[in-house]
């Protein structure tokens, strides 16, 4: 019988944000040359740890001693606030995530407890079919502060010889992707989407995965973070183009076609010339217009451009 031996003590991997409070995990997971696994207690450099958090936003390495004084490191990340609920899934109330497959296809994603498949704590979503894989996992965030944000995930598995698989985010006013694939177990993808505008303070944010039969992987560590303000020059550049795709779509009409795009320009008029008052008061007079010839504007794009021009007075 073959020697049980120690195969490796796992590094602790933890992603927290700035300001939060935090602890490093009280044991680190052993696994052997068995293929079992065994959570072992640990001391850690505590100082050191503290000096992290005062330090705020950088990535820490923070060394930790096992019972029989081998070591092992705590890798820290000091983000800004992430909004995503729950994004590494360690919270056993998970509802705010919804997952759906495709057509005809059985449920084939769990949130596995398996630290050696997790990039951080001791969950992740993992997946696998012996049919094909075609799934989607995403959550709708509301009430976020305007501005720009920053959208990541990581992932990792094999088996994937034909797939598509994407970060996604989608706003009220685009909708944003960015590719990413699987290349080996623990080689982690992390696909990014940078500056994503949010006026409204609604998003929702997700993965699509499709692939061949048998391919397998975990999902883990989303992150929507808040990198920038809105520029009011952005936001009149926003109002102007939606103005003009809702009037290529007939979905405003007639004579307040000519009067809304009129007030506006002089709405920009009076901002590039740095004359606030006369720049809110044609802003003001776009939101009456609206108002005013209710026959000939939808109420889809009446309750948008509404909600700009509202945002933009509020600046």
């Amino acid at each position: 019988m073959t020697e049980l031996k120690v195969d490796r003590i796992h590094d602790v991997h933890l992603q927290i944000s700035l300001g939060q409070t935090a602890k490093l995990p009280e044991t680190v997971t052993v696994s052997f040359n068995d293929r079992s696994t065994q959570e072992v207690p640990v001391s850690w450099d505590e100082e050191a740890f503290q000096q992290a958090l005062e330090s705020g936003l950088g990535s820490y390495v923070i060394n930790g001693t096992v019972e029989d004084g081998q070591q092992v490191k705590a890798h820290l990340e000091i983000t800004q606030e992430n909004v995503v609920k729950n994004p590494s899934f360690e919270d056993s109330e998970r509802a705010m995530w919804e997952i759906t497959y495709g057509e005809g296809l059985r449920p084939h994603t769990s949130f596995q407890h398996n630290p050696n498949d997790a990039r951080t704590g001791s969950y992740a979503l993992h997946f696998h079919s012996e049919e094909e894989v075609d799934f989607k996992i995403e959550q709708r965030i509301t009430g976020l502060e305007p501005g720009y944000y920053d959208l990541s995930m990581f992932i990792q598995g094999g088996d994937a010889s034909e797939s598509d698989m994407y970060l996604y985010a989608h706003t009220s006013e685009e909708e944003y992707r960015q590719d990413t694939a699987v290349r080996g177990w623990n080689n982690w993808d992390q696909p990014e989407i940078n500056e994503i505008l949010v006026l409204d303070g609604d998003i929702t944010i997700g993965a699509n995965v499709t692939a061949n039969a048998n391919a397998w992987g975990t999902i883990d560590d989303f992150s929507l973070v808040r990198v920038g303000d809105i520029d009011q020059h952005d936001l009149n550049e926003q109002l102007s183009e939606t103005l003009e795709g809702y009037i290529a779509s007939g979905d405003i009409t007639g004579p307040l076609v000519s009067q809304l795009q009129n007030s506006l320009k002089q709405a920009r008029h009076h901002y590039d010339a740095g004359r606030t008052g006369q720049y809110e008061h044609f802003l003001n007079k776009f939101l009456t217009q609206m108002n005013n010839h209710n026959k000939h504007i939808t109420a889809h794009a009446k309750e948008e451009l509404e909600k700009k021009t509202r945002l933009m007075l509020e600046q």
